[in-house]
């Protein structure tokens, strides 16, 4: 891997948002809030994923019960065997498929969008391209539209008055 690729891929991850708190690194939660360390550090990591699994285990358990049918005759210790097959499947699924996800998002070519012409949003927008190129010069704009949301006109108001 160049130092290319490895620099888009650091790119791309940063603009990726973090969407789950436990991605934090102690260091980073020591630094924040060096008291809460560990308890945010032990919540994120070790009681908020098991406190998922167990609510996990309760709605397999009421789902299996009240639609599958499962056999009321399973011990307890059949039945936990058999609700932690099913989540570690469901576990083990969705870590293939996020490997899959990076693997294809590091494969993609950047994106090759440019931004649009005067041309085409006038072609889109119905409105003359001088219009426009009035409309992005002006720093503030009162835009009126029609009960189907198309732009019937536009002003620029005059700025408002600097009074000290």
């Amino acid at each position: 891997m160049s130092a290319d690729d490895a620099s888009r891929r650091k790119a791309r991850r940063g603009a990726m948002p973090i969407i789950d708190g436990a991605r934090v690194p102690l260091r980073q939660l020591r630094a924040q809030a060096p008291r809460r360390a560990i308890w945010l550090f032990a919540w994120l990591k070790i009681l908020r994923p098991l406190l998922v699994a167990a609510l996990w285990l309760l709605a397999a358990r009421y789902v299996a019960r009240r639609w599958i049918g499962a056999p009321d005759e399973l011990s307890l210790w059949q039945q936990g065997t058999l609700y932690g097959t099913a989540l570690l499947a469901i576990v083990a699924t969705m870590l293939v498929l996020v490997r899959l996800r990076h693997r294809q998002a590091a494969t993609e070519a950047p994106s090759s969008f440019s931004p649009s012409t005067l041309g085409e949003l006038s072609s889109l927008t119905n409105v003359p391209e001088e219009e426009l190129e009035q409309w992005q010069q002006a720093q503030r704009l009162l835009v009126h539209h029609d009960a189907d949301g198309q732009v019937q006109a536009a002003v620029a108001p005059p700025p408002p008055p600097s009074g000290g």
